[in-house]
């Protein structure tokens, strides 16, 4: 999945530019050519005033919000937000992968974010209640 933070080094690309190093993304360029390329199917918000993350891919939306009820919806199965899963029991395995792929990210780009996400600091665990 592309998003905003890839649009710069996706620009720099087709104008021929060196990326700093700096940018968060990568160029999409051989996407938009139709290359097959290695992507990570995972596009995440980051807490720009708010306390609150989220994972997208293109089957799942995970989302934390300090102090509020986490969320896993089926965006393929229930495009419209209505049944929470994520303390279902079947997608446990969904949610405990998802996480570990925020906690990654979060560490790298965000990190105050440990500070609260579910799994660090004693918060619980993810994949179940907070």
């Amino acid at each position: 999945m592309v998003c905003t933070v890839d649009f710069m080094p996706t620009l720099l690309e087709l104008m021929g530019c060196e990326p700093s190093g700096l940018e968060e993304g990568k160029s999409a360029l051989a996407q938009l050519r139709g290359e097959a390329t290695l992507w990570d199917q995972a596009v995440y918000t980051h807490p720009f005033g708010f306390n609150r993350v989220a994972c997208f891919t293109p089957e799942f939306e995970l989302g934390f919000d300090f102090g509020g009820e986490p969320i896993l919806f089926d965006r393929k199965n229930d495009p419209h937000q209505i049944h929470n899963l994520f303390a279902s029991a079947e997608h446990a395995d969904t949610v405990a992968l998802m996480g570990e792929k925020m906690r990654q990210h979060y560490a790298i780009h965000c990190p105050h974010v440990l500070d609260w996400l579910p799994g660090q600091h004693g918060l619980g665990s993810v994949g179940g209640k907070v």
